[in-house]
């Protein structure tokens, strides 16, 4: 619109120019033409002056000769007896009037004129007139007019007046062409001000049709925006219902069956596959939905506090075992000053390490990964990290690098590898800008590629880390507990059946329902303690469900928690707004429905003890770190990053290389490993390389944490 409007302004301003220049060349070309013409009068009254002037000269002497006469003739009148007129003069005045044109007629006339009254006088005239008459008589036969005398008085008279009125317009004439150009200035300036006035008008009228445009636009674009999320929105609920729900079945059911003591080892295999499988699509799926509602706008933080130190470890044993099958160096450092107890939403920024050292290692042959970790401190208890992540790969075109931050947008490299969804980079900027900071990329073809972010984060005290022990698996209910009743609403057969399945071998009373309404009947009708309450479903949805069920008898008594697949925080308000008491997200594991029914309707349970689940309360549980940092540096490295990642499949076979060295370690590990128990392994082997600083050397694949 402003382009538009910018042109149109240089249309009008152009043509208001274009008719001031005209109005001045056409008041210029007045005034020349005016001159011209003034210039032109002044040359012929000239010319005719001069003629006239000619004319005066030649008869000056007649007029002179013709006083002369008129002063004799009055002389004759007074003295009554003049008798003749001196011929000799008459004579000469014969002579001259010989030379001119003349009438007898216009002579008497002017003798008339004279006065002459006196008889003698006139007799004398007579004689006069004698001779004029035979002057005339020779003067005709030459072919004179006496005419030609009057006709040059009479226009000597005329020029005379013109010399006049020429000499005034020549001496005023600078006058005449100021106020010429004056007026001419004026009308053009009065033009240029109509005009000006016109495109005022003009201007402002179109301001007013842009603005009432522009914000009919904006109302259409602000709809079609609207539109938009909300097709995003209803999207994104809709795929992480149909894409989370069922790998909830997959790998829930792959929990139960991991906890058969009759399971064949050849089916430990399976459910080991099935289950990383499961855990890498669910990654991918992660990946989508996160750029989903990225781009809806429904991205958030999840900030708390926890130990920096330990997250860097953990980033670094995740990646250990792919460093060192490629022969790589992986390197983290960090600057004495870096906080280790900080507040930001440590889950996004793991995964913006994730994301960046993944693809690190991925396109590096040769040379290695290298982190490094400072910080930039303030006068507050808030403050500023800086992360490099820097590889020695084949590095990115300058022409890639503007796209490589676009969603589903992959380098040369990458779509030569063949690997990934083109959507972790895209992610890691959004997190990070999420975090107060952001990420650049710096990277040459042949000498590798530098990321480098900052974020912001509030320095804690270690009081207010929280400190979690590893879940530790349920056996049984304690004794001298009601019945629980349980009733479990999905319209999905296979999501009810996993619920049933890992809640009645502890003895709870359940029941199901396939929608909100059938629901509703059996609470009535039988008064459960707690409702497992799916929200998508057909007839009625649990949103529905639940505000009717709270507002039943005893209907504040019962516990509901949702179970959700999806991942928007307004879908969680949404729910928790019904009347829900809790959610848990889908795929969920056991160990949270368990806390969640001790959380709201106070359910004790028997956990399996475990030598080493709480390697701090006893010399006897310690024995299991001790005996673990006994092992070798690169095995206990591989069962770290195995437990980490959750290599069902591999972990075994690690476990098994641990027997020569110790058969009762390998046991207990064997049987944490059997029952999902990966991290209690974790903090084990943890705990292990810490108490003997193992696997920090700087020359060696793990990472140097100073």
């Amino acid at each position: 619109m402003k382009i538009l409007e910018k042109l149109i302004h240089q249309n009008i301003d152009g043509r208001i120019i274009a008719l001031f220049g005209i109005a001045n060349i056409l008041v210029i070309g007045a005034v020349i033409f005016i001159v011209a013409q003034l210039y032109k009068l002044e040359n012929s009254v000239q010319t005719l002056s001069n003629d006239v002037t000619e004319t005066i000269t030649v008869l000056s002497p007649i007029f002179k000769d013709l006083e002369f006469v008129s002063s004799n003739l009055v002389k004759i009148g007074e003295k009554s007896n003049l008798t003749y007129i001196n011929l000799r003069k008459t004579k000469k005045l014969h002579a001259k009037l010989l030379k001119y044109p003349h009438n007898a007629q216009k002579l008497d006339k002017l003798l008339e004129s004279l006065g002459i009254f006196n008889k003698k006088a006139l007799l004398n005239i007579q004689s006069v007139r004698l001779l004029i008459d035979d002057s005339k008589r020779k003067t005709d036969e030459s072919g004179g007019n006496f005419r030609v005398i009057e006709q040059q008085l009479t226009s000597l008279q005329k020029i005379s007046q013109l010399e006049k009125t020429i000499a005034f317009i020549r001496n005023n004439i600078i006058l005449a062409l100021l106020g010429i150009i004056l007026l001419g200035s004026l009308s053009s300036f009065g033009l240029f001000i109509l005009i000006k006035k016109s495109h005022e008008i003009t201007q402002q009228r179109l301001k007013a049709e842009f603005a009432t445009t522009e914000a009919k636009l904006a109302l259409k674009a602000k709809e079609a925006a609207d539109i938009a999320n909300k097709a995003k929105s209803t999207f994104l609920a809709s795929m992480s219902h149909e894409l989370r729900t069922p790998l909830n079945a997959i790998l829930g059911f792959a929990q139960i069956m991991r906890r058969s003591p009759t399971l064949p080892q050849e089916h430990q295999e399976n459910i080991n596959i099935i289950n990383r499988s499961g855990n890498h699509l669910l990654s991918l799926i992660n990946d989508v939905l996160d750029m989903s509602k990225i781009e809806a706008g429904k991205i958030t933080l999840d900030e708390h506090d926890f130990d920096l130190h330990h997250l860097l470890n953990e980033v670094r044993d995740l990646f250990y075992l792919k460093a060192e099958s490629k022969r790589l160096q992986l390197q983290i450092e960090r600057d004495e000053s870096v906080s280790r107890y900080i507040r930001t939403d440590g889950t996004k920024l793991r995964q913006v390490l994730i994301n960046l050292m993944g693809n690190a290692l991925k396109f590096t042959e040769e040379g290695g990964v290298f982190v490094f970790v400072d910080e930039i401190p303030t006068l507050t208890e808030e403050t500023t990290l800086r992360f490099s992540v820097r590889d020695t790969g084949a590095g990115i075109a300058e022409g890639e690098l503007e796209k490589l931050f676009e969603a589903f947008a992959q380098t040369a490299t990458g779509r030569a590898s063949q690997e990934g969804t083109g959507l972790g980079l895209p992610i890691s900027r959004q997190f990070v800008q999420l975090m107060g900071g952001d990420i650049i990329v710096q990277s040459e073809i042949g000498n590798g590629t530098v990321f480098e972010f900052s974020i912001r984060a509030k320095i804690v005290s270690a009081a207010k880390i929280v400190n979690q022990h590893p879940a530790r698996q349920v056996i049984a209910l304690e004794p001298n507990q009601p019945r629980y009743r349980i009733l479990i609403v999905d319209d999905k057969r296979d999501n009810r059946q996993l619920l049933i399945q890992l809640l009645n071998p502890f003895g709870f009373e359940l029941r199901e329902a396939s929608n909100g309404q059938e629901a509703i009947d059996i609470f009535e009708n039988w008064q459960p303690h707690l409702i497992w309450m799916d929200i998508q479903m057909p007839v009625m949805d649990g949103l529905q469900a639940t505000l009717r069920l709270k507002v039943l008898p005893n209907g504040q008594n019962v516990a509901i928690i949702a179970l959700t697949a999806s991942v928007v925080k307004e879908e969680q308000d949404k729910i928790l707004a019904a009347g829900c008491d809790d959610f848990l997200r889908k795929p969920f594991k056991e160990a949270d429905i368990f806390e969640l029914m001790h959380k709201h309707i106070g359910v004790r349970y028997i956990y399996e003890q475990v030598k080493g689940t709480e390697p701090q309360q006893s010399a006897q549980d310690i024995s299991i770190p001790d005996a673990l940092a006994a092992l070798p540096d690169e095995l206990l490295a591989q069962m770290r990053q195995a437990a980490i990642t959750l290599e069902i499949e591999s972990m075994p076979s690690l476990i098994e290389q641990v027997r020569p060295y110790n058969k009762p370690l390998a046991d207990a590990l064997l049987e944490l490993a059997n029952n999902l128990q990966y991290d209690q392994l974790q903090a084990l082997i943890q705990q292990a390389q810490a108490s003997t600083l193992k696997g920090l050397n700087v020359n060696s694949p793990r990472c140097n944490l100073g």
